[in-house]
């Protein structure tokens, strides 16, 4: 902590020299109040800055005789015990002098006048005398000058006053010897016996420094320096004040250094030149290690020039983007804010740097949930159109596959026959894909069952075989007849396989008709699992990123033509059924993906056992309730082939009407109609006709959803799902009279 400059009028009125001191942090702390005109006041500047301010106004520098630059008289005057003149606008020569005052650095200003009598003016003696003694008179430190015989030129009142003396006691002749024998008569010091011999000790060197004590416990510094000629040079301060004020520097300097080390802030103080590290708090040290210089941390020289062209024009810069080495090798992405300050004359740069590496990592992430998120919706909208689309199939494909199939048995002709036949086919194949995208839509639990892995297969093949087969691809299916089924969800393991034939479809793509994949099952001799192959002759995996390829939004693949969700998906149904997915492939050799599962548990039933109705159905009555009239229609002729009687209605308001007349024996109704659906009147007929409730089935094309399903299970509905084939509704009548003759439960 420095105290401001003091500013003294001189006792004359027509001084004109200048004095400064400057402390040796290089602020001024005391001036007489006089400046030669046109020059800058101290106040506010460094010892440098105020001396280039100075030395910029002078047309001509000469130190010794010899004309310098402005530069070099700085370092000399900086330097102590000199002198340079200057001469000014309007012929104006001012002497610029320096010399110490203890830890302090003094300048005297003197002008001499014009150029014309400059010289005569240096000559001078007394003149010189009257300036000087003008120039140091209003000080607060005593300041003597001797000349080489020891004795006293002239000395300020300061200077008595700090040594216990009359004024009458130190007028100019007095020799230093009795100066010195005075002192310690006067018992200013204490002890006094040493103060005689300490000052004229400190006389007879070149420069030394010395410091007594008073009675009273002030400490005064006595500062000697003795010219080339000889003249010695005393100046006398009053160092209690000054250290107070250094000992609260001490403990503020103390108190900042703490702060700054305990800032959990990294920053840094470096130069603009060189890099060089001034600073370094244990925040930084801890992120760049050790190091001198701030080369060390930019990845390249060419980083550090473009950070200083983006900084240096205006002396600052925000949140400038960053990439640094940090000590454990790893890059760091960061935000800098700098500073360009001025310190003891260097252009320095205070700077911060914010870690940003986790935050850009999280945003990253972020963005790849916003974009899962997308997906999801994206496959959410899709699965939502393709069930409907679905749906809207199922009605219309009920026809042709009920009367499809209905014809078979009643066409004699060969040649007819054989087209009903393949009208069926292609019928039950429309079936068994539609199916296959409802349970794709399908959001609902796992439901393990027993599974034919065949049957899996041929349902993939429905889904996916079609890309494969345009493109010329030789597709071929080998199958282990003896393969045991696996306890499995068929929807999900359905979906694994389409994703990967539709992959093996992408690998050989490109191939023509040279490209071959194969659908093979068997049973693995050492475990006894069942597994299922896509092999491909495509262009194989890389090694590089085979590890990866089961990693969720992991893809190879152009952006626009792949999510990186399918591999990942179906490792996880594969290993949620506690089975697991492999890969065998070399680059250019294609890939074979195996699918392992255990063997079905032996207790349990398969579900797809056909069972023939065993009822008499000799005259039962069916009530049939579609929206669709074409659907009940297709129902009524089945079921009255089958011997049924069967009357049908298009509004379930009707229904109700017809319940309330006649005895139905089973009830099939749809789920979703206009008006007052399935679901609705199954609510009135419990509250309305009750012992009708274990008569009534669904037949539906709306089972996908979770709700759907939920219902259906909460009332032990039994059901089917559209499209209608004959064999499927037969089975369902029966099984709800059968159900309703035993007096079951609806399940």
């Amino acid at each position: 902590m420095h105290s401001r400059a003091t500013k003294s009028q001189p006792q004359k009125s027509d001084a004109t020299v200048s004095f400064f001191r400057f402390d040796r942090a290089g602020l001024c702390v005391e001036w007489n109040g006089v400046i030669p005109a046109g020059l800058p006041a101290p106040e506010g500047l460094s010892e440098r800055a105020f001396l280039d301010e100075i030395l910029s106004n002078a047309l001509k520098l000469t130190a010794e005789e010899t004309v310098c630059s402005a530069r070099t008289a700085a370092s000399l005057l900086l330097g102590g015990n000199a002198s340079v003149t200057m001469e000014l606008q309007g012929n104006q020569v001012v002497v610029v002098s320096s010399f110490e005052c203890g830890n302090d650095r003094g300048y005297v200003l003197a002008p001499l006048g014009g150029r014309e009598d400059a010289a005569a003016r240096q000559v001078d003696t007394d003149t010189a005398r009257d300036l000087l003694h003008s120039a140091i008179h209003p000080l607060r430190d005593g300041i003597s000058l001797w000349d080489r015989d020891g004795c006293l030129i002239v000395c300020n009142p300061a200077f008595s006053s700090f040594v216990g003396l009359a004024e009458r006691d130190a007028q100019p002749g007095i020799r230093f010897e009795d100066f010195a024998r005075a002192v310690a008569a006067r018992g200013h010091f204490a002890p006094h016996s040493d103060s005689k011999d300490a000052l004229i000790r400190l006389s007879a060197q070149t420069a030394a420094e010395t410091r007594l004590d008073t009675r009273d416990g002030r400490p005064v510094t006595f500062s000697g320096r003795k010219s080339d000629a000889g003249e010695l040079l005393l100046t006398l301060s009053d160092q209690s004040g000054r250290d107070q004020i250094e000992q609260a520097q001490r403990e503020a300097d103390l108190l900042v250094r703490t702060i700054v080390d305990a800032s959990p802030t990294p920053f840094l103080v470096s130069r603009v030149d060189d890099g060089r590290i001034l600073y370094c708090p244990p925040a930084s040290r801890e992120r760049f290690g050790q190091l001198d210089t701030t080369l060390g941390f930019f990845l390249n020289p060419e980083d550090r020039q473009a950070y200083l062209d983006a900084l240096l024009p205006t002396g600052q810069l925000d949140n400038y983007p960053v990439r640094f080495l940090k000590q454990d090798g790893s890059v760091m992405q960061g935000l800098t804010s700098a500073r360009v300050i001025d310190f003891k004359g260097e252009n320095v740069i205070v700077s911060s740097t914010r870690d940003m590496t986790d935050y850009l990592q999280m945003q990253d992430e972020l963005e790849k949930q916003r974009e899962i998120a997308h997906q999801n919706e994206k496959l959410s909208a899709l699965g939502s159109l393709l069930a409907g689309v679905a749906h809207e199939l199922n009605n219309p494909l009920s026809i042709v596959v009920g009367y499809a199939l209905m014809l078979q048995d009643k066409v004699d002709d060969p040649v007819l026959k054989r087209r009903v036949e393949r009208i069926g086919q292609a019928a039950e194949r429309c079936t068994r894909i539609v199916r296959a995208f409802l349970a794709m839509a399908r959001q609902r639990p796992m439901e393990i069952v027993q599974c034919d892995v065949g049957t899996l297969v041929e349902a993939a093949l429905e889904i996916s075989g079609y890309g494969l087969k345009s493109s010329g691809a030789d597709v071929r299916v080998e199958l282990d007849p003896n393969a045991p089924c696996v306890d499995a969800d068929p929807d999900q393991i359905v979906q694994v396989l389409t994703n990967l034939v539709v992959n093996a479809e992408h690998a050989v793509a490109s191939l023509g008709e040279q490209g071959r994949v194969t659908l093979r099952s068997g049973t693995e001799p050492k475990s006894g699992h069942v597994f299922i192959e896509v092999d491909d002759n495509g262009h194989g995996i890389d090694p590089a990123i085979q590890s990866r390829i089961f990693e969720p939004f992991f893809t190879t693949k152009v952006a626009g033509e792949g999510t990186g969700v399918g591999l990942a998906f179906c490792h996880r149904i594969v290993t949620s059924h506690g089975g697991r997915l492999t890969v065998e492939t070399a680059p250019g050799e294609g890939a074979k993906f195996r699918i392992c599962l255990k063997p079905a548990s032996p207790d349990q039933a398969a579900p797809n056992a056909e069972e023939a109705p065993t009822s008499n159905t000799s005259r039962l009555k069916v009530l049939s309730i579609d929206d669709e009239q074409d659907v009940t229609e297709l129902i009524s002729d089945i079921l009255e082939d089958a011997g049924y009687e069967v009357t049908t209605c298009n509004d379930s308001r009707d229904a109700l009407n017809l319940l309330e007349r006649d005895e139905y024996d089973v009830i099939l109704s749809d789920m979703t109609m206009p008006g007052l659906d399935g679901t609705e009147l199954l609510k009135l007929i419990a509250q309305q006709k009750p012992e009708c409730l274990n008569r009534f089935g669904f037949v539906t094309g709306n089972a996908m959803s979770r709700k759907t399903i939920e219902f259906l299970k909460s009332n032990n509905c039994r059901y089917m799902e559209k499209p209608i084939a004959p064999q499927d509704l037969l089975r369902l009548v029966d099984q709800i009279f059968s159900s309703h003759e035993a007096g079951g439960p609806r399940s």
